[in-house]
């Protein structure tokens, strides 16, 4: 991943060169492949193994994430508002493209929770991550923070309107390697891997979708019924 850009630019600044050979004799060739035709491929060659790259970076990083049974790190009192404005700003670019399609409404004077926050973070990005994939072709994302009346939990609710996941596909979409998305690239381990760390934190995930109108996310997780210990 580290060299492919450079080799794009290289390509970049070699290529006027060899379309001026190119010129001067009709029958070059570059891995025996007429210029003509291999010189207008090249680019796409070069993005097709930067995108495969990333995928698998991708692939190994859920999959490193999925393994992992411990929580992990410091357990400290954490600020749900804080939490979600850090997994924004780690996402800024995507987001950057929805524009005013993106709203983020913290709840007011919410409670604090305990956990692991880079862990929190990961499952509140994997939401999100899901959430954008929904609405590659257009729809609004809304997350909003709130105490969930009479309740000891603190809810985040992420909220598309993107394509909806089917009613059957539902009770599955935590389990690992499934993906409806698959020929998207998908690795069907983002939930798998949000789900598990609620779990370590003693939450729990809900989720409601309606096929063409969009799907809904809850984070749910307990309220610290023990703000001033350390």
């Amino acid at each position: 991943m580290l060299n492919l850009p450079l080799l794009e630019e290289v390509w970049r600044d070699v290529q006027p060169v060899l379309e001026q050979h190119a010129a001067e004799h009709p029958d070059f060739r570059l891995a025996r492949i007429p210029y003509d035709r291999i010189g207008t491929e090249i680019p796409d060659l070069i993005r097709d193994v930067l995108r495969g790259a990333e995928r698998i970076k991708t692939i190994v990083a859920e999959l490193r994430d999925y393994a992992r049974q411990e929580t992990g790190g410091a357990v400290i009192g954490i600020d749900l508002n804080e939490l979600v404005r850090s997994a924004c700003t780690l996402l800024s670019n995507p987001l950057k493209g929805l524009g005013d399609r993106f709203r983020f409404e913290p709840g007011a004077d919410l409670p604090a929770i305990r956990g692991n926050p880079i862990r929190l973070e990961q499952a509140i990005i994997n939401l999100m991550l899901n959430a954008l994939h929904a609405v590659r072709d257009g729809g609004r994302i809304r997350l909003r923070t709130r105490t969930r009346p009479d309740t000891p939990w603190l809810e985040l609710e992420v909220e598309d309107e993107g394509t909806g996941i089917p009613v059957e596909h539902l009770p599955r979409i935590r389990d690992p390697f499934f993906t409806t998305w698959r020929d998207d690239g998908r690795t069907g381990l983002g939930l798998a891997v949000a789900s598990r760390i609620v779990q370590d934190h003693a939450g729990r995930l809900e989720f409601s979708s309606d096929v063409g109108r969009g799907t809904t996310a809850r984070l749910l997780l307990p309220v610290d019924d023990e703000p001033d210990r350390p």
